[in-house]
């Protein structure tokens, strides 16, 4: 949900369910996704009160690509997810509110759960390289991988 509306959207072919034991269907665990995403946004603006980020201030756009295959929407989630977990760990020495530090940290659990998920999904190892920790990233890192999908973002120093 680039734009932040909340609407479900459609993955062509993102039918099949998660490997026994599990009954949940790709497609509702995706949504869950969204819905968490949405969650945590709203979460961190609160969090950090005067100092967010209008959501306005950025803008995503994804390759129509991404939306016509199940393998496509996966690795792309993947991707993101992985860089999502570094990110909130590369962060956080910059962090020096009690209260951000905490919001953050629970957040970075949470994608974590969504990382594993969709690794397992793709048949991937849980972690990524079968690592026993994660590497925290680097704006310029996080931004490598990520910032082909922000077609509009603030002017800010942002921590490297």
């Amino acid at each position: 949900d680039p734009e932040g509306n909340g609407l479900p959207g459609t993955v062509t072919g993102l039918t099949g369910t998660f490997p026994s034991p599990s009954t949940i269907t790709l497609s509702s665990f995706f949504r869950s996704v969204r819905d968490h995403e949405i969650t945590h946004v709203l979460a961190l603006q609160s969090a950090l009160g005067n100092a967010a980020l209008a959501r306005s201030a950025f803008k995503f756009s994804f390759p129509a690509s991404v939306y016509q295959s199940a393998l496509g929407f996966m690795q792309t989630a993947q991707a993101l997810e992985d860089t999502g977990v570094t990110a909130y760990l590369g962060q956080v020495g910059n962090l020096d509110s009690t209260s951000i530090l905490s919001t953050a940290g629970s957040i970075a659990g949470v994608e974590a759960e969504h990382a594993a998920a969709v690794r397992m999904a793709l048949g991937l190892a849980v972690t990524p390289n079968d690592a026993n920790f994660d590497a925290p990233a680097t704006t310029t890192q996080v931004l490598a991988i990520a910032g082909g999908f922000i077609t509009q973002k603030p002017v800010l120093p942002f921590p490297k």
